[in-house]
């Protein structure tokens, strides 16, 4: 498989079924961060699959056209994960990484 990426509000995700790794940038007008996780297999299929299930359940929800009543998953719907693209990734990860470096020169 390699690599899959995924969006969520103003993250981008990717995961490398390869090398274990769940790569997350998040990127607003507050906060950028860079996380890169690299996990054990057992530990990394659970956080894979656990977040490729959510998102179908979210689609299928969305898909029904049943509007949620209760508060948690009228939010979730509202924080839907979305199948991405590397692009996407790459100006999130560059538009990150910049600001990253800026703040640091200023230091």
């Amino acid at each position: 498989m390699a690599k899959e990426y995924y969006g969520i509000k103003t993250q981008q995700i990717e995961f490398d079924t390869d090398a274990l790794t769940m790569t997350i940038i998040s990127t607003d007008q507050h906060f950028k961060n860079i996380a890169i996780h690299t996990m054990p297999e057992n530990m990394f299929n659970s956080q894979y699959l656990m977040f490729k299930a959510n998102m179908f359940r979210g689609m299928a929800t969305q898909e029904s056209g049943i509007t949620p009543t209760d508060p948690q998953d009228k939010a979730a719907l509202e924080s839907m994960p979305y199948v991405s693209t590397f692009e996407d990734f790459v100006i999130a990860k560059n538009e990150t990484l910049e600001h990253i470096t800026t703040k640091l020169a200023n230091i």
